[in-house]
């Protein structure tokens, strides 16, 4: 089972927030917490990605001991 996913806004092959709104949008996989983790990190952009669903935004860079107390409280 998949307990959390991490994701980019910027991906090679597809816009993170297309596939954030496909992932929310499948039946199995739309409840599984959603991490965003990206440098791409204007007001707008976390905005967004909350919108879709996001259940976290961390803007690079960032502290590791950020990121584990994020995934604790996912």
């Amino acid at each position: 089972p998949i307990d959390l996913i991490l994701m980019d806004i910027g991906l090679p092959w597809i816009d993170g927030f297309e596939l954030a709104e496909m992932l929310k949008q499948h039946t199995t996989l739309k409840d599984i917490p959603l991490l965003f983790v990206s440098g791409q990190a204007s007001d707008q952009d976390m905005e967004k990605a909350f919108d879709l669903g996001a259940d976290g935004f961390l803007k690079k860079p960032f502290e590791v001991s950020k990121l584990r107390s994020t995934i604790k409280q996912l």
